[in-house]
């Protein structure tokens, strides 16, 4: 569930938080017309889920990396009880965005 302040926020929009299913385009909030067209532009950062892969909690505002370049941030993080596992959800490029693809924190 995103959260205000973490995947929610002034700076951060329902486009990149791809949470468009839940925002009615047509319907006159303030900044549609702006994320209207950050949707057909595509957003430079999305919202991604992931897993660690060793054990330990991802924190908010906890850096990811890519070939040891910092790419992106923690939103949130915790362990899951019901998996067994370490998860969260951060802010990275749009092109890292793919399934499986290794990233650190």
């Amino acid at each position: 569930m995103p959260l205000y302040g973490h995947e929610l926020s002034p700076t951060i929009t329902a486009v990149e938080a791809r949470l468009t299913f839940a925002v009615s385009f047509n319907k006159g909030f303030i900044r549609a017309r702006c994320a209207a067209q950050q949707k057909l532009e595509e957003p430079e950062r999305v919202l991604v889920g992931f897993e660690l892969v060793e054990r330990g909690v991802p924190r908010d505002h906890y850096p990811v990396f890519k070939d040891g370049k910092e790419v992106g941030i923690v939103s949130t993080g915790m362990f899951s009880p019901t998996t067994d596992r370490y998860l969260g959800m951060a802010f990275v490029p749009r092109d890292l965005a793919a399934i499986a693809r290794r990233l650190r924190s």
